[in-house]
């Protein structure tokens, strides 16, 4: 009876079983951004207020940049405290104030370079 082991199968397997680890690990990874992404979306349809952290992470500014957009009246706010508070309301307004429209003619566009 040969009772000899076959290394080269044995180091094939655990190099398969590593592989599937590796990309289950993957996959998990991928799953868990998913489900942060769903639940801030979720969050931020339900969410009465944001604070600064948020606005400035949303907007992807400093915090100086933020304290003159509220000094200037650029943003609206909501202080409670001292803790400073933005309703979607406010953001929205923001976001409408400094809207640009897409050109829809090329008169559109002349114009618009006239006026700068």
């Amino acid at each position: 009876m040969n009772m000899r082991r076959d290394t080269n199968t044995d180091i094939g397997k655990t190099e398969m079983e590593e592989t599937g680890l590796i990309d289950v690990v993957k996959c998990l990874m991928n799953l868990r951004k998913e489900v942060k992404a769903i639940k801030h979306s979720i969050v931020s349809e339900v969410k009465p207020a944001y604070t600064n952290q948020e606005v400035m992470d949303i907007f992807q500014i400093a915090s100086a940049t933020l304290k003159k957009w509220r000094d200037t009246g650029i943003i609206g706010y909501t202080l409670v405290g001292n803790v400073y508070l933005y309703s979607k309301e406010d953001i929205n307004k923001f976001l409408s104030d400094h809207h640009f429209s897409a050109f829809s003619s090329k008169s559109g566009l002349i114009k618009s370079v006239k006026n700068l």
